[in-house]
């Protein structure tokens, strides 16, 4: 979590297991990378800005990706929940982690139908809003 003021604390509450403001930031550009997720405050972005110029790691600021948020709390919930995004690119393809390296046939087998029906789902949503 990447947060300054109030919002460090409540981070902290909510269970995010880093958090600062410019010293994250800081260490990431160093190559720290032992993290699943990172979320930023708006009022950081100019700092997290930096590093997203300079690596291959890209932080949406769309309010549907809840990658940058004051909503620290709600954020930080459902990335520890396993809340998994997914993009895809101008070919169709969809690009979508499915599991870790630790994870058993069974498990990769049960988190990839679950995100070919998060796809369909999402599909048959925008099918219906085009109507």
């Amino acid at each position: 979590m990447i947060a300054g003021g109030d919002k460090v604390r409540e981070a902290q509450e909510a269970g995010a297991d880093f958090v600062g403001g410019d010293e994250i930031v800081q260490k990431i550009m160093e190559g720290w990378t032992d993290y699943d997720a990172v979320i930023a405050t708006p009022d950081m972005m100019r700092s997290a800005a930096n590093w997203v110029k300079c690596s291959a790691t890209r932080i949406d600021a769309e309010p549907e990706d809840r990658h940058v948020t004051f909503e620290v709390a709600k954020a930080i919930k459902e990335v520890k929940a396993g809340k998994v995004e997914f993009r895809v690119d101008k070919a169709g393809i969809v690009h979508c982690p499915i599991g870790k390296i630790q994870f058993d046939g069974a498990k990769l087998a049960e988190n990839a139908h679950a995100v070919i029906e998060a796809v369909l789902k999402a599909k048959r949503q925008r099918l219906r809003a085009s109507i």
